[in-house]
């Protein structure tokens, strides 16, 4: 029905009980009906006659006229709509797709929390989407899960094992136990520069920025370093902490990241041999420590991720054997959870 106002302004009370108008000082009070300034034409976003004007609603399931992703909601306003990307997805809500990593994932939703997420590591390329663990508060954020060592029992970072970290692709373990060993698929296809490593039970991290280039997976920056690792100028000339809570103290040499250590024990030549009496090198991530022949780079094992060298003078099958070692964290003494029950670890972001 039509009610008269004011002379010459004409407005229709719909059932909604919205007052519709064609006046535009009317629109700026009731925005769901508009005219354009030219008699007998509607503003966009609007049908009508011109006189009568009545918003479109473009997110209307049954007509839509809006052009908002697939993965997005769609919300009417008058005159207009807006687009949302779903959880889950990001951008501005006409493109919308999952995030790259955990990283991009920080950097379009600053709000996301620490937990699990859907990634497309490779866009709309055949990899298929992934749910993978990021830690979104420590050291800035946007960190992806892609490795746990873990004292559960199993028998998983050996050195008889040790293509499981280069060229052995198998994921190990699942995201809804991540304190027991785990590797993610991320990690053999993420990119990355950036390391982060967090002992459990004690909480301690250790952040090192720039330890890749961001063209690599973390398989093929470790495939890529030697094995073993002998040169005594790289002492205290790691890769160097960025981050994190460690503190140097003894017996640890520095808080510098390396990778693949033989055993220093005596002379270069005694480290290079692997079958050498007490060569207890490492293969993966390791600190650097003194022990019984001191700084730098002794007994590589214990400050390691597992993988133990079958040395001369080592028991029958020290290498199909996990060294019980979960890197910095043992060392200084912090494994203080019950032991073979998967409450000591070390967890390897990426980012």
């Amino acid at each position: 029905m039509y009610q008269l106002l004011s002379t010459g302004l004409l407005t229709a009370v719909l059932a909604t009980g919205m007052l519709l108008t064609a006046c535009q000082d009317i629109l700026d009070v009731s925005p769901v009906v508009a005219a354009s300034a030219d008699a007998g034409t509607c503003a966009d976003g609007y049908q009508g006659n011109g006189t009568t004007c009545v918003d479109i609603d473009e997110c209307d399931p049954r007509e839509p006229t809006h052009d908002c992703n697939p993965n997005a909601s769609c919300s009417n306003t008058p005159g207009s709509y807006m687009c949302t990307c779903n959880a889950g997805f990001v951008g501005d809500g006409v493109q919308c797709a999952r995030p790259t990593s955990c990283s991009e994932l920080g950097q379009l939703d600053p709000g996301a929390p620490t937990g699990i997420h859907t990634i497309d590591i490779d866009g709309n390329l055949p990899m298929a989407e992934l749910d993978v663990y990021c830690d979104m508060g420590r050291e800035g954020g946007g960190w992806t899960l892609v490795l746990v060592s873990s004292d559960d029992g199993q028998a998983t970072w050996t050195m008889d094992n040790r293509t499981l970290m280069t060229t052995d692709t198998r994921p190990i373990g699942s995201l809804d136990a991540h304190n027991r060993d785990f590797k993610s698929p991320a990690y053999h296809a993420l990119l990355f520069r950036d390391v982060l490593f967090v002992h459990q039970p004690s909480g301690l991290t250790a952040e090192y920025e720039g330890v890749g280039d961001g063209t690599q997976s973390f398989d093929r920056f470790l495939g890529a370093i030697p094995y073993p690792v002998c040169d005594l100028s790289q002492a205290d000339d790691g890769h160097p902490q960025t981050g994190g809570t460690l503190v140097l103290t003894e017996p640890l040499c520095d808080t510098d990241l390396y990778f693949n250590l033989g055993d220093h024990e005596s002379a270069a030549v005694d480290c290079n041999d692997l079958s050498a009496a007490y060569n207890n090198a490492t293969f993966g991530p390791t600190w650097s420590r003194g022990n019984n022949y001191g700084c730098p780079f002794d007994d590589p094992s214990s400050s390691g991720l597992g993988p133990n060298n079958q040395c001369g003078q080592c028991p029958t099958g020290t290498s199909a054997q996990e060294a019980n070692t979960r890197g910095f964290g043992t060392i200084l003494g912090l494994d203080t959870g019950m032991p073979g029950m998967a409450e000591n670890l070390v967890q390897l972001f990426i980012r």
